[in-house]
């Protein structure tokens, strides 16, 4: 569940002339091969998902602008 209240990924969206963001991608390794949640689950879920089966996490931030 996106900040927007619907299901999927929507991308980064900076508004137009605003100066580039930063988005912060994590990549997470986990001893499991999948989590028991549905597509409704809140951030707050996976997270404690991820954080329980976490091996190992890498980022990549990154700076948009339109």
């Amino acid at each position: 569940m996106t900040d927007f209240g619907k299901v999927g990924y929507d991308g980064p969206c900076p508004p137009k002339g605003d100066t580039a963001h930063h988005y912060v991608y994590t990549l997470h390794a986990l001893r499991v091969g999948s989590v028991p949640l549905d597509a409704k689950a809140t951030a707050a879920m996976v997270g404690l998902f991820l954080h329980q089966n976490a091996l190992a996490t890498t980022t990549l931030t990154v700076r948009y602008g339109r």
